[in-house]
């Protein structure tokens, strides 16, 4: 159940920008055990299916940042700026504070989650439902930055490419929706929205999951291939993320 906006609307145009950015990201899939809602298709308001849809948003969430710390641990290794690696920091610590309210919301419209909260993340799931599209706007702004710092990749330009392209689409995206939902205000704390805020996640599992494609192929074949003679041959330590 949605709100029925008219034409025009930011949320329409963020609907047709969601498709154009997979259509532009060719996407590739990352292995996903149930990338549907399997038996809750006829209702996925139910508690069950919320429950459903949050874990499978959690797990895109949970890819993307691990494939964000790979690529911090190479930087490090390749002696990268620390303005890039903040800024990738920044994102890392963006989609968290974003799963945290995405779980935050499912908690309230889900009984069956009421008793848990995120690792790492836990009291702090508390603000108010009336801050979640200047969270939405955080995580783009984190992108915008992220995407800027890739320049200093130069040697890796038409690697990096793709994965700015993906980033600049998500954070466009994620601003139209922020807007969308400024318009209301208060009104967000209502069952109604809070279903619809909870629809955006299984929306953005798809774009998640193009940029956890490209941060995989960038980080296994991309850097690994390039790393300068001198750090091949005295490697850092293992990575642990």
């Amino acid at each position: 159940m949605r709100p029925n906006f008219p034409s025009g609307h930011p949320s329409r145009q963020a609907s047709q920008g969601n498709d154009d950015f997979r259509k532009r990201s060719g996407h590739l899939a990352v292995d996903d055990e149930d990338d549907g809602l399997g038996p809750y298709h006829e209702d996925p308001h139910t508690p069950q299916a919320i429950v459903h849809s949050y874990r499978r948003f959690e797990r895109h969430i949970s890819t993307l940042r691990h494939q964000l710390g790979l690529f911090l641990s190479e930087c490090r290794q390749l002696g990268r700026s620390y303005a890039l690696i903040l800024a990738a920091k920044d994102v890392r610590e963006g989609l968290e504070n974003l799963l945290s309210k995405f779980h935050d919301n499912a908690t309230r419209i889900s009984p069956l989650l009421q008793a848990e909260l995120v690792p790492s993340v836990g009291a702090s799931t508390s603000a108010s439902v009336e801050s979640f599209p200047f969270w939405l706007e955080g995580v783009a702004e984190a992108c915008e930055n992220f995407r800027e710092r890739l320049d200093e990749f130069r040697e890796y330009t038409d690697e990096s490419a793709k994965i700015k392209s993906l980033m600049g689409f998500f954070a466009k995206d994620l601003k139209y929706r922020a807007s969308c939902l400024k318009e209301y205000g208060e009104k967000l704390d209502t069952d109604y929205m809070r279903f619809y805020i909870h629809d955006l996640a299984d929306e953005m599992s798809h774009d998640l999951q193009s940029m956890t494609s490209a941060f995989m192929f960038f980080n296994e074949y991309e850097i690994v291939t390039k790393v300068p003679p001198s750090a091949a041959l005295f490697p850092g330590p293992e990575r642990h993320v």
